[in-house]
């Protein structure tokens, strides 16, 4: 039988006039007691659509549209839970009559004078049989010898439940996922909400339409208090289902994807969500405060989204198949590939920096494997350590600074493509670079210590060839507190084009004071020699800000090298104007193992 689009319901008593009444929703059960004096007669008429017949053709014969499907095979009728009369609504029924597309089978009966109740049962099969399809009861007031006339709101019986989401998009400022909609997947921390589209088929497969509720309501219910289902409950066709994420983090338990489950009469219906778990990666190089040669012995470091105190890491990168000596900098491509750049041992021009790639894991405790892919001595290129690196929008290639120097190199879905080096830049300035971002355009920001300045280097970049001068660029003054010869190890721009420099200072005279320092804020950009915002005070002690990192939804965290705390600021702070002793959002203490925490990054 073919299913139509648009059911509707008549069931209407048409014999004379008479009493009236209302009806409920309940599903009575059938009863055996003895039959009482017929004292008043009455017919109902019920109209039954066929399943050719579409929406227009139902909305101009039917009078009161409710659902009846066309499914429906015979109705058992009890008055006051006497004896069940059957009667038949097949096709083939002496009863019915098929007009424009609707079979009206008229039934007739009678009833004892004053308070009664109508009980209905409509089923799939021939007298009584098979499936229960609608139900309905109506209590009227009969009058002795006097047709009555009333209708009755059938509530259908729920057989089959299917589920679809809706395309919704979630926070727009969501860092992780500028097109994020929540029918594609979930990433941990982005707000948002998807709607759900609920299509109940009745037990013969027909679908419930129409405004009476059903026979019982549907409820939803998920998989983790992050997820809501708003409202958890309908009682009819034609009501909205939403889904909700808080934004905040999943249980431990919920792994790849959330679940969001409908049952109602037995049914159960379940649709799933992928999700995109977020994770704090922390570089740890094992670098005492002021000490110029580098030691060996560091490590990454990961921590689950929202993380505070001195909450453990679920993994962390160490041991001899790592090859990781001093990390300064992780980087997760959309892979979900780990990128460690790693300064190497010793100083000056013997540096050995490396970058090590490794592949996706869920495993927790130590990961002691070898990586994937390997680039060794990055100084050979350079002459000079390596600092930072971040890859350009489209992920295609990753870029390190590398003292007067940046490399660029291929990237690949299984880590770098290649370990030769496609292009080397150098600015016209010959600047020491520190830092490294880019905007949302492609446009590249370098924090320089030798120009004492932020240089903004537009889009489109060289990405193959020999050698390239940078001319020209625009720069960025710097805050009050940034001291010449010391520039922002680390850079961030959100998705909105706002860029947020750590600056701290420390003194390399021996018991020299140190100076302020402060996450500084541009939030109009591009700007030429243009002042920034600063967060400033109390959460910024001495050398509090060595790096950043921003989470999905954009809120910031700022590394102390010096006391391993990561102090996480809101969103709605770190866009706000410049701001003195800022309210914490949390703060998470790295675990022991490896000082000078340096490098981070949010990622999968």
């Amino acid at each position: 039988m073919n299913k139509s689009t648009a059911l509707a319901l008549a069931l209407v008593l048409l014999a004379g006039c008479g009493g009236g009444g209302g009806g409920s929703s309940s599903v009575p059960a059938a009863s055996q007691a003895a039959p009482q004096s017929k004292v008043a007669t009455g017919s109902v008429v019920i109209s039954i659509p066929v399943a050719s017949t579409t929406t227009q053709s139902l909305t101009r014969h039917v009078r009161y549209p409710q659902f009846v499907s066309p499914g429906a095979s015979s109705v058992e009728l009890s008055v006051n839970g006497g004896t069940d009369t059957n009667f038949d609504v097949s096709s083939t029924s002496s009863l019915c009559t098929t007009v424009a597309g609707l079979r009206n089978c008229t039934l007739s009966f009678g009833a004892p004078a004053g308070s009664d109740t109508f009980a209905f049962l409509i089923f799939a099969g021939p007298n009584g049989t098979g499936s229960q399809l609608a139900s309905a009861t109506s209590s009227q007031t009969i009058v002795a010898g006097a047709a009555f006339n009333f209708t009755v709101a059938l509530n259908a019986a729920i057989g089959t439940l299917l589920i679809s989401i809706t395309p919704a998009h979630g926070n727009a400022t969501c860092q992780a996922e500028p097109t994020y909609e929540i029918q594609n997947i979930i990433n941990e921390g982005c707000a948002g909400s998807g709607a759900v589209t609920i299509a109940v088929e009745d037990p013969s497969g027909a679908p419930i339409t129409g405004s009476a509720p059903y026979a019982v309501p549907i409820n939803f219910t998920t998989n983790d208090p992050t997820l809501t289902a708003s409202p958890p409950q309908i009682t009819a066709p034609g009501q909205t289902e939403t889904v909700i994420y808080s934004g905040g983090a999943f249980a431990a338990g919920i792994t790849n994807q959330a679940i969001f489950t409908a049952t109602a009469g037995g049914q159960t219906a379940q649709t799933t969500f992928p999700i995109r778990r977020s994770y704090l990666y922390v570089a740890s190089a094992n670098v005492p405060p002021g000490a110029p040669t580098l030691i060996g012995g560091g490590n990454v470091a990961v921590y689950q989204y929202g993380a505070s105190g001195g909450t453990a890491p679920v993994r962390v990168y160490s041991g001899a198949n790592t090859g990781l000596q001093t990390p300064i900098k992780p980087l997760v491509d959309a892979a979900g590939n780990l990128y460690v750049l790693d300064g190497g041992t010793g100083s000056g021009p013997t540096y050995n920096g490396t970058i090590n790639v490794f592949a996706p894991t869920s495993n927790t405790g130590n990961i002691n494997v070898a990586p994937i892919r390997t680039i060794n001595n990055l100084s050979s290129l350079s002459g000079q350590q390596c600092t930072d690196m971040a890859f350009e929008p489209t992920g295609t290639y990753l870029f390190v600074a590398c003292g007067t120097e940046i490399q660029v190199f291929p990237a690949s879905a299984n880590g770098l493509a290649s370990s030769v080096v496609s292009t080397q830049m150098e600015d016209d300035s010959a600047a020491t670079q520190t830092g490294l971002a880019f905007d949302p355009s492609g446009d590249l920001y370098i924090s320089d210590d030798s120009f004492n300045a932020i240089f903004i280097i537009p889009a489109p970049l060289p990405t193959s060839g020999a050698f390239h001068n940078i001319n020209g660029p625009n720069s960025l003054g710097p805050p009050g507190s940034w001291v010449a010869s010391n520039a922002p190890f680390g850079l961030a721009v959100d998705l909105n084009g706002t860029l947020y420099a750590p600056i701290f200072y420390l003194n390399p005279v021996a018991g020299g004071p140190d100076a302020t320092a402060e996450l500084a804020i541009w939030h109009n950009l591009p700007c030429t020699n243009c002042a920034p915002a600063a967060l400033t005070g109390a959460p910024f002690t001495t050398h509090a800000v060595g790096s950043i990192a921003l989470d999905p939804p954009g809120n910031a965290y700022v590394i102390n090298p010096f006391t391993n705390v990561i102090t996480e600021f809101s969103e709605a702070t770190v866009t706000g104007p410049s701001a003195s002793n800022p309210a914490v959002l949390r703060t998470l203490t790295i675990a022991a193992g490896a000082t000078g925490a340096f490098g981070m990054t949010v990622g999968p």
